[in-house]
Parts: C-alpha cells; sequence; structure tokens
C-alpha cells in the first residue's frame, strides 16, 4: 500500500499542474496532522480538502472552466 502510494505521489509531481500539488499536499499534510493527532482534524476538513484535490484534477484534465464544486462531490458508503 505504501509504495504504490509513493508512486502515485512520485507521478503527481511529474505530471500534474501546480494547482493540483498544491491542493495534495495541503491534503496530505492535514492526513498527518490528523494520524499523529485525530483529535486536531475533523473529517469535515478533511473531507474538503480532498475535494480541493478532485476539483483541482478536474481542471487539469481539460476541464478548466468547471462549475461543478467540491460540495458536490458525495462520499458514499456501502
Amino acid at each position: 500500500m505504501k509504495e504504490r502510494f509513493h508512486a502515485a505521489y512520485a507521478a503527481a509531481w511529474l505530471w500534474a499542474s501546480d494547482g493540483v500539488l498544491i491542493a495534495l499536499n495541503h491534503f496530505v499534510a492535514l492526513q498527518i496532522q490528523h494520524t499523529n493527532t485525530p483529535s486536531s482534524i475533523d473529517q469535515s476538513t478533511l473531507k474538503n480538502a480532498y475535494r480541493a484535490v478532485v476539483v483541482e484534477m478536474r481542471k487539469d484534465v481539460g476541464f478548466g472552466s468547471t462549475v461543478a464544486s467540491g460540495n458536490e462531490y458525495q462520499f458514499v458508503k456501502f
């Protein structure tokens, strides 16, 4: 699992736009903080950071003028 994450993160640094990298690094930093001190970051903050990554990725792949916001991204659990 760690190897797959490291490979994907390295690939992002090669191919993703600055906007994606900034959002991704923010999300990763929050995850690290949450792992070290779980009560310091709530789930809503983590979800919003993840949504920001997804929106930036949409822009990066050609949907630069997307009107979809992160608030429209739904987390689904079955």
